[in-house]
């Protein structure tokens, strides 16, 4: 209370001002039931998603292997939808599950159901950012656990290292590896696919790209040869594993 006497929150002998007085006078209309409707589905933060961002992940298919989205669109097994948060995160609901998911989400603050596949957000290229597909650990488990048990047929498509015990140790800690960490056969690897990383038992722990980086005026240690001359035109480069996502990461984040 004020020194004049008048209060300041509720029941407030304060007298209206003009201006809403003025609104007062003129209440606005009521929405109409289907216009409420409207913007209740409007709202829904979990939906399906939509052409652009599925030709976005089918494209990001390919760089596992050539026909794997459509081994899924056939299927009808499982339909895309997103989360719109922070980030659009992207999961495979069940389609036995997706009528009930639809309706649960037009009243429910629905946030994760089926898979998560991954999530959508922008990423770095030569001309700026631009929204792309990540793929997440979950995600890529699903993926390989459904091409080695299902679809031997595919698996001559898909790139996978294993690991020793020190290149496992790495891995499971967020960090880049070494060839030299490499116990299977790497030289059909190629850049800008996904490779399936396992550890010495062939468990699935991650997923990795190959990363070719120059190497400047650096010499190699045997003049006159080129350990990975595969993977470049010049003498003077370094391969690694860049680490997209590995089963460290729930354990590094506290789950």
């Amino acid at each position: 209370m004020d020194r004049s006497g008048r209060k300041d929150f509720k029941g407030s002998t304060r007298p209206k001002s003009k201006n809403i007085i003025k609104k007062s006078r003129n209440p606005s209309k009521k929405k109409s039931k289907s216009s409420q409707k409207r913007n209740i589905i409007r709202e829904t933060k979990f939906v399906t998603l939509n052409s652009t961002n599925i030709q976005m992940i089918k494209k990001y298919f390919t760089t596992i292997a050539p026909n794997l989205y459509d081994l899924f669109a056939q299927s009808n097994n499982y339909v895309l939808y997103q989360f719109e948060g922070r980030t659009r995160d992207v999961f495979l609901v069940p389609t036995s599950m997706s009528k009930i998911v639809r309706k649960l989400s037009i009243n429910l603050p629905v946030m994760h159901a089926g898979i998560h596949l991954g999530y959508v957000k922008p990423k770095r290229t030569h001309s700026g950012y631009v929204r792309g597909f990540f793929l997440s650990y979950e995600g890529g488990r699903f993926i390989y656990d459904i091409l080695i048990n299902n679809h031997p047929e595919l698996q001559k498509d898909i790139q996978t290292i294993q690991l020793n015990a020190k290149g496992e140790r790495s891995f499971l800690y967020g960090k880049e590896i070494n060839f030299e960490d490499v116990t299977s056969n790497t030289s059909k690897l190629v850049k800008k696919r996904i490779i399936f990383v396992l550890n010495q038992n062939n468990n699935y722990i991650g997923i990795a790209l190959l990363i070719v980086k120059q190497a400047g005026q650096k010499r190699p240690e045997e003049p006159g040869q080129k350990k990975w001359d595969v993977h470049s035109r010049s003498q003077n480069f370094t391969v690694s594993l860049m680490n997209l996502t590995d089963a460290g990461y729930y354990l590094r984040k506290g789950g």
